[in-house]
């Protein structure tokens, strides 16, 4: 038996063994063949772990900390001069749209893109704010932890922001996702619920875009193979965007 379970341990997605007694259901064996052996359960949680994304990172010159910080510097500023201006335009004037209608905005996003949306709360709903001028009411579906994990839990990671837009949004609403791969399963579903909703939805995505921007109303790409530098660039376009909104309601006012 030991020599079985030995034999068994050299196999890397092996996680566990367990050892039980033989039931009636296990193969066909009398009730004495099953008293006097123990069944060896291959109930083996296999432990497919999956490859860490950022392993598909681009890595940059790394002969000195200097050359590798002018090259990431240059593949981020790149590609922000290159943004397609017009596309950014759209996009802040569909949220000032969603502002002026006094529409929530929920934002979301996994890992990095987690705090990216809760940083973007704080700067579109404080850092605009002027007056009660095109007020940005917004809320994140990552910072309520009991709500996250109770979905998580209950109906399956890939439901946590779905299923939280059905409580809480209405028609009418916007929804922005951030998501470096678009292709974050949870976060798609959401952008599915929201066309549904009637929700206008936005992306900030990277890498080749994924599903999301054919998920969305107003999706802005940074096409880089590299997560830091895409999550900068969602960082630095959600300043841009706050700041801009910010200015003209100052002049506006």
């Amino acid at each position: 038996m030991y020599n079985i379970i030995n034999s068994c341990r050299h196999f890397d997605c092996f996680d566990k063994i367990s050892i039980k007694p033989f039931t009636e259901s296990t193969f066909d064996l009398s009730v004495e063949q099953q008293n006097s052996f123990l069944f060896i359960s291959l109930s083996l949680e296999v432990n497919m772990e999956k490859e860490d994304p950022r392993e598909k990172n681009i890595i940059f010159n790394t002969l000195s900390p200097k050359d590798y910080l002018s090259e990431y510097l240059n593949m981020l500023t790149s590609n922000l001069i290159e943004l397609d201006a017009n596309r950014l335009s759209d996009f802040i004037n569909a949220l000032v749209n969603l502002a002026k209608n006094e529409k929530k905005i929920f934002v979301a996003g996994n890992g990095g893109s987690a705090s990216i949306a809760d940083h973007l709360c704080c700067d579109f709903t404080k850092g605009v704010f002027v007056d009660k001028f095109n007020r940005i009411k917004t809320q994140s579906l990552n910072s309520n932890q009991a709500l996250f994990t109770a979905i998580a839990n209950d109906f399956g990671y890939q439901h946590t922001f779905s299923k939280q837009l059905k409580m809480l949004a209405s028609e009418g609403d916007g929804i922005i996702l951030i998501s470096s791969s678009g292709n974050s399963e949870n976060v798609c579903n959401a952008a599915i619920t929201a066309k549904e909703l009637g929700l206008t939805s936005f992306s900030l995505i990277g890498f080749s875009g994924g599903r999301l921007p054919s998920l969305t109303d107003y999706s802005i790409h940074i096409p880089v193979d590299n997560y830091g530098v895409v999550e900068d660039s969602h960082q630095i376009l959600m300043h841009i965007i706050s700041q801009y909104i910010k200015t003209q309601n100052l002049l506006a006012n």
